[in-house]
């Protein structure tokens, strides 16, 4: 895991060196909305996590699935005028998706990181004039959201304990497998 940690500090630095105009933003968030499901992958794979690599092919194909339906059935235009396939962020959605597997699967600690770059990645297409904020902001949202639906936490122990929030309710949710 430590590998991995320091695959995505490496990936984090080095896109702060592309994005100078906007085609290098562009350029930077490309590639992070590649390497980064990759990384969730594998360190999922080197970490013998066979079951949390299971939960983000099914988080991560439907988020795509999903953004496509959403994409050739809204039709908005982009705000370059390129094509009318703007709505959500494909890009965004699928970093979205790998940074909300790492945090939910794993933890905040590595999940931070990647939702800094996810974020950089939604930054990037709106710099680069690709996607209205609104198509980014959807393209997180789903990603997010199917996550949630797809992702459990990895524990080797018994134990879990997690935040639970609601309409005018909050609180913690605390279970222990016998």
């Amino acid at each position: 895991m430590k590998r991995f940690i320091l695959f995505l500090i490496l990936l984090f630095s080095c896109t702060f060196l592309l994005g100078r105009t906007k085609s290098d933003f562009e350029v930077a968030g490309d590639i992070i909305q590649i390497s980064l499901p990759i990384s969730a992958a594998t360190g999922s794979i080197l970490y013998g996590d066979y079951e949390g690599l299971k939960q983000f092919a099914y988080s991560f194909s439907s988020t795509l699935a999903t953004t496509y339906a959403l994409k050739y059935s809204v039709g908005r235009e982009r705000p370059d005028g390129s094509n009318d396939r703007s709505f959500p962020s494909g890009h965004t959605s699928a970093s979205f998706s790998a940074a909300s597997y790492i945090q939910m699967r794993y933890n905040w600690y590595l999940g931070a990181p990647a939702y800094l770059l996810a974020s950089y990645v939604g930054y990037s297409r709106v710099r680069a004039e690709r996607h209205y904020q609104s198509d980014v902001y959807a393209g997180a949202a789903i990603a997010t959201a199917i996550s949630y639906l797809f992702t459990t936490k990895f524990s080797k122990k018994n134990l879990s304990i997690s935040p639970v929030a609601g309409y005018e309710a909050w609180g913690l949710r605390i279970a222990y497998k016998f």
